[in-house]
């Protein structure tokens, strides 16, 4: 265009077109072809259609998508699979992989024009106080080894605003006692919150939704209302599943190290690191600060009363084994001992615990909950030592050995038989009791490490002392250097020698 004008304005100015021609350096055809254009209008860019190839078998493409209509979706025709089809049926075509490949591309975005079966994605408007919930995984630092953990996402699209909790797992006890940590910390709960299909709240049924009794109860108590995505439609809830990522790459990357228990890691850490994650940013759209939209959002929605709170839990009855034992989840195993045999009792189940009541609702014993595909199995350790009292010749075989560290008290036992082994184990029982199982089992051990056989006594000081300074904390809790004085007291050994 440049060129054009500069032809033009020399035109204007007296020069000649040999002139022209000549200081340009370009052929005097093309001097008189732009003197003689008027109109410069910009014309539609469109595509230029040309023969193909490919023209002959067109139809025979088509025919091909047009019969798959009620195949199951992850068994219908690829670009590849027809163009393989098609190389087999005529040879010597030229056509090639990359043609297939570009025409039905062309034919289903034609297809998608022309009908609202597939109408792509339409833009979603949402208001205050609207949140959408997902869940993500990502791997965590747990005790010096890499275990994978999900994460459950809480974010609000009209702020961008986000908040994360660490769970163990996606059960309708999770998703509630997540959400539960988020109300507590934020201060607010949402009008309502957008939850993906596959959540453990709900399933569909005949293409309905059907919520789980506790998840009813639990929206009732704090009186949001839900709404599901329909299937494979992530963009229905695209804020969320973008936090998700979101919150893995800038908060999990390298992994977090999980320390304590899952509620004072997610009130700790997570709930404060994942709320400040887009504190000083814009929203993307709005231009607005997200904080400052975020508190706009508070006002419209309810608070969160620290009086009125929701125990998480789902009862139900199960009937024990001959010793005790009742499996959970699938693969979980968690044993009472022999002295519940045969029992119905009553099981309430929550997102980090198993507690076990009587049938008249007395508590029997609260276990951590397992999760996870691999099984396991979780022993009552003080009712099974009561059981070993009875019967102190399963002692070579019972859990109760297997949970101990090797030596010590476990080498006792291991070398006593009859009323002296059952003695042991009464007073072991007896500690375990008072003191509980970790604690007694490790006094017995430092009480054996010389030899020496422990009287109930021994072993009450010693557990005394370990609850008042456990063995793990350190012996200098000061820091000081203590060398000087070990120095003094060798120097003093060998004076007295």
């Amino acid at each position: 265009m440049s060129q054009i004008e500069s032809i033009k304005e020399a035109w204007d100015s007296g020069k000649s077109i040999s002139g022209i021609a000549e200081a340009l350096g370009i052929d005097r055809k093309t001097v008189r072809k732009y003197l003689a254009k008027e109109d410069f209008n910009i014309g539609i860019p469109a595509e230029e259609k040309h023969a193909s190839k490919l023209d002959p078998y067109k139809d025979e493409i088509r025919a091909m998508l047009d019969g798959q209509g009620s195949w199951y979706r992850k068994q219908r025709y690829t670009a590849k699979r027809i163009y393989e089809i098609l190389s087999e049926k005529h040879e010597g075509t030229g056509i090639s992989y990359q043609m297939v490949q570009r025409f039905i591309k062309e034919e289903k975005q034609e297809r998608r024009r022309m009908s609202y079966a597939d109408p792509g994605t339409m833009p979603l408007v949402w208001h205050e106080g609207e949140a959408q919930a997902d869940f993500g995984e990502a791997d965590f630092i747990v005790e010096g080894e890499t275990r994978r953990l999900k994460y459950l996402n809480l974010s609000f699209p009209f702020s961008n605003k986000v908040f994360t909790v660490v769970m163990p797992g996606e059960n309708c006890e999770c998703v509630c006692e997540g959400l539960k940590m988020i109300f507590r910390y934020s201060g607010i709960i949402p009008r309502m919150i957008v939850f993906d299909n596959a959540t453990g709240i709900g399933h569909r049924v005949f293409g309905s939704m059907k919520e789980t009794e506790l998840f009813v109860r639990f929206r009732l108590h704090y009186g949001f209302r839900a709404r599901f995505a329909n299937v494979e439609s992530g963009w229905e809830k695209g804020n969320v599943e973008n936090s998700v990522g979101y919150v893995r790459r800038n908060l999990m990357v390298p992994p977090m190290e999980f320390r304590g228990t899952f509620e004072s890691f997610n009130a700790d850490t997570m709930l404060p690191l994942s709320s400040s994650l887009r504190a000083g940013s814009q929203h993307y759209r709005k231009g607005d600060a997200v904080e400052e939209l975020f508190a706009r959002e508070k006002a419209a929605m309810r608070p969160f009363s620290a009086a009125r709170q929701f125990d998480v839990v789902r009862y139900d009855t199960r009937s024990l084994s001959n010793t005790g034992s009742v499996v959970l989840d699938g693969s979980h195993s968690y044993c009472l001992g022999p002295n519940h045999a045969g029992e119905r009792i009553i099981v309430g189940k929550r997102a980090f615990r198993m507690e076990f009541l009587t049938k008249d609702g007395d508590r029997i014993r609260i276990f951590e909950r397992h999760y996870g595909a691999e099984h396991t199995a979780v022993y009552d350790m003080e009712a099974m030592l009561k059981g070993l009292r009875y019967k102190p010749n399963s002692w070579m075989n019972s859990p109760v050995r297997e949970n101990m560290d090797a030596g010590g008290f476990r080498d006792l036992l291991d070398a006593t038989e009859g009323n002296d082994r059952r003695r042991l184990l009464y007073m072991f029982s007896n500690g375990a009791s008072e003191y509980g199982f970790p604690i007694a089992s490790m006094a017995l051990n430092i009480l054996c490490r010389d030899g020496h056989v422990p009287t109930a006594e021994d072993m009450s000081a010693c557990c005394s002392r370990l609850l008042s300074f456990p063995v793990n904390a350190s012996e200098n809790p000061t820091d000081v250097d203590l060398s000087v004085y070990d120095r003094l007291l060798a120097c003093g050994q060998k004076e007295g020698a």
